[in-house]
C-alpha cells in the first residue's frame, strides 16, 4: 500500500499547473517493467487558451512519487515588436526546443511560427507567460511537419522490454507504440483538444 504522503510533490505541481489553467484531459494507469506490483500515472493536461499540451509521467522511489518524462507542446508567433528586436537572433532564450516553420506566402520571418516543447516543467508557467508577452499562442495548430516534436500520448510502460534484448529491441517497440498506441489515445481525447492540436501533429502518427 502506498503512502498518500509520497504524492504530495505530485500534487502539489497539479494543483499549481490547474490553478494556472491547465485541465486534465486524460488518466492512464501503466506498470513498470521491473515493478510491475507498482501502478504508475501518466497524465495529459490542456490549457484551452493557448493549445498547450503538457505530457508526463509519475515514477515511484521509496520515500516519495516524483514527476518524469514531461514535456509541454505548443505553437507561437512572436509580435512584430519582437522579431524586430530580435531579427539577427531568431532563436532567442524565451523560445525552447522545437523550430520554425512557415504561415502562407510570401517567405518572411513575419509568417513564421515557433512549433515548440519543452522538458523544463518547473519553470513552464513562467516560461508561457514570457512568450505570452512577446506574442500570440496559435491554436488550432498549423501544420509544421514531421521534423518538429509532438505530443505522443505514450507512457515508458507502452515499451519498455527486457534491456537484455538489447537496444534495437527496445526502439523496435517505441516505434511500434507510435504506431500502434499514440493513434488510439489521440482519438479518446475530448474533441475540442483534437480540433486545437490536430494540424500540427505528425500525420504519419495520426493515420
Amino acid at each position: 500500500m502506498i503512502d498518500d504522503n509520497k504524492w504530495n510533490q505530485v500534487k502539489r505541481f497539479i494543483r499549481s499547473i490547474e490553478d494556472f489553467g491547465f485541465e486534465k484531459v486524460m488518466e492512464v494507469l501503466f506498470n513498470d517493467y521491473d515493478t510491475p506490483d507498482i501502478h504508475e500515472h501518466m497524465y495529459v493536461f490542456f490549457y484551452r487558451k493557448y493549445g498547450i499540451i503538457l505530457q508526463f509521467e509519475t515514477i515511484t522511489y521509496s520515500d516519495i512519487i516524483d514527476i518524469t518524462n514531461g514535456n509541454y507542446y505548443y505553437q507561437w508567433k512572436a509580435s512584430d515588436t519582437w522579431l524586430n528586436s530580435h531579427i539577427d537572433n531568431p532563436h532567442h532564450p524565451c523560445l525552447s526546443s522545437g523550430g520554425y516553420a512557415h504561415i502562407g506566402e510570401p517567405y518572411s520571418w513575419h509568417f513564421n511560427f515557433w512549433h515548440g516543447s519543452s522538458n523544463k516543467l518547473y519553470s513552464m508557467m513562467g516560461h508561457i507567460n514570457q512568450l505570452a508577452k512577446n506574442g500570440e499562442f496559435l491554436t488550432p495548430w498549423f501544420s509544421s511537419g514531421s521534423c518538429m516534436d509532438h505530443p505522443t500520448f505514450v507512457n515508458r510502460g507502452d515499451h519498455q522490454t527486457d534491456p537484455n534484448l538489447g537496444w534495437d529491441v527496445g526502439y523496435k517497440a517505441y516505434t511500434d507504440a507510435l504506431k500502434i498506441i499514440t493513434p488510439k489515445r489521440f482519438a479518446v481525447l475530448p474533441d475540442y483538444v483534437k480540433r486545437a492540436i490536430r494540424n500540427g501533429c505528425d500525420e504519419y502518427l495520426l493515420d
